[in-house]
């Protein structure tokens, strides 16, 4: 047993994409994962807002990357994911908290990250 009780929680290495991760519930999941290790990719419809959460979280010495993507559009969808994978090699943890629907189902898009990523989510 490890002396740390939530170091089975930590995150470290792994990349998390969070669509909403401008405000709200999005930005809490953010700060939560970038607190438990891991680089956060962050996509908003509001680039400017996601821009402002990146640098945030860079204040805090997390590694984190905005990305400007409508949630409701499968073009700019696949568009961030592509930009997530080539800047940090892959996508790990995909967290869905926008404001609205979302244009591709999870299952669909765990598969276009997968063809992209050398790692699963």
């Amino acid at each position: 047993m490890t002396s740390e009780p939530l170091a089975a929680f930590r995150l470290d290495g792994k990349v998390a994409a969070i669509t909403g991760g401008a405000g709200g519930i999005g930005r809490a999941t953010a700060e939560a994962m970038a607190a438990a290790g891991a680089v956060i990719a962050i996509l908003d419809r509001d680039g400017a807002a996601a821009e402002a959460a990146v640098q945030r979280l860079a204040a805090a010495r997390f590694r984190a990357s905005a990305h400007a993507a409508d949630v409701t559009v499968e073009a700019s969808l696949e568009a961030a994911f592509a930009a997530i994978v080539e800047r940090h090699g892959g996508i790990d943890i995909l967290a869905i908290a926008p404001g609205s629907g979302c244009a591709m189902p999870p299952s669909s898009i765990r598969w276009r990250i997968g063809k992209r990523s050398s790692r699963s989510i």
